[in-house]
């Protein structure tokens, strides 16, 4: 809990050092080019992907903001921790929560970098863009690392939320597998272990190693391969919007009364409440913007398609 607030309050910090220094410390260090206007960043859209269409060149880019919000679940995984009870009223929250600051710091944290870019073509091919972004804005080279610092300490100290949640999830996992594994056989002893609690950690710490090393596992390919590291990260994100489609299709096929009945029994409580009659309204935009990204994202990023750069997320699948 210590270090999932350090890292709250780390990326408001961040947000906020950026957000001021960026717009206040614009220097004019940098003076044949000249701020970008407001016109620029509201009305004028540049298309720089080799797709005729403009609709077309914004659908497929549509991978980074989704990679933004894939984590919006990952309080349904810490159901556990609080009690089925509790978790109706603060896994909501928590989401919601989550969807409200994430727009608001990140849409005004966005825009304020737009009115710092001076030289787009020096931000498209750095290496490190915000970096970039941050020393035109301010003309310091020591600021511009300073900023990009407290943004990686602040992804540093919420990762530690990332793999609190990711461990619970393969510790619920293993603990359905092993009620269905016969006693004895080796993948019973390996799901036990994983579904166990470490008594004096008090969390189930073998779920949360073997997470960790998948998670470097899946690290290392991007030394070998960027195509299939980002091809990878591609469909994890449009996997995971299946994945959140497949409930609603069980929902809509067979009765949204009958399965919630079925999970308010194994939660112990005696009264069930009806469900509401426009849950099928978010129910089927969920199974349409899962096909929509199944389909949409697969297309290549950008024109001429070459083997350098295809997407290869459709070879993922």
């Amino acid at each position: 809990p210590f270090l999932s607030s350090f890292g709250l309050a780390m990326s408001l910090f961040s947000y906020a050092i950026t957000f001021i220094l960026c717009l206040v410390s614009r220097s004019d260090t940098i003076a044949e080019q000249p701020w970008p206007k407001s016109e620029d960043i509201f009305y004028k859209f540049h298309n720089n992907t080799g797709w005729k269409s403009n609709g077309m060149a914004f659908l497929v880019s549509l991978i980074n903001p989704l990679w933004s919000f894939v984590g919006i679940d990952s309080a349904t995984h810490m159901v556990d921790e609080v009690g089925h009870a509790a978790a109706r009223v603060l896994v909501p929250k928590v989401i919601m929560t989550t969807i409200v600051i994430g727009f608001v710091t990140s849409f005004s944290y966005s825009i304020a970098l737009f009115y710092c870019v001076r030289d787009t073509s020096a931000v498209l091919e750095s290496i490190a863009p915000a970096v970039t972004i941050y020393y035109q804005a301010t003309g310091n080279r020591n600021l511009a690392v300073f900023m990009q610092a407290s943004t990686i300490v602040a992804g540093l100290t919420c990762g530690v939320a990332s793999g609190t949640w990711q461990s619970r999830m393969l510790w619920a996992l293993s603990r359905e597998m092993e009620a269905m594994r016969p006693e004895g056989t080796l993948s019973r002893l390996v799901t036990a272990r994983f579904a166990s609690i470490d008594s004096k950690n008090k969390v189930p710490l073998y779920a949360h190693l073997f997470s960790q090393v998948l998670v470097a596992i899946i690290g290392c390919i991007m030394l070998g391969s960027t195509k299939a590291f980002n091809a990878i990260i591609s469909a994890a994100v449009t996997l995971l919007i299946v994945a959140y489609a497949i409930p609603s299709v069980i929902l809509l096929v067979r009765g949204r009364n009958r399965f919630i009945e079925k999970c308010e029994r194994e939660a112990g409580d005696e009264a069930v409440k009806a469900p509401s009659k426009w849950g099928v309204i978010p129910h089927t935009m969920t199974v349409v913007y899962a096909l929509f990204c199944l389909v949409m994202l697969s297309f290549p990023y950008v024109k001429p398609v070459t083997v350098s750069n295809m997407n290869y997320v459709s070879v993922v699948y």
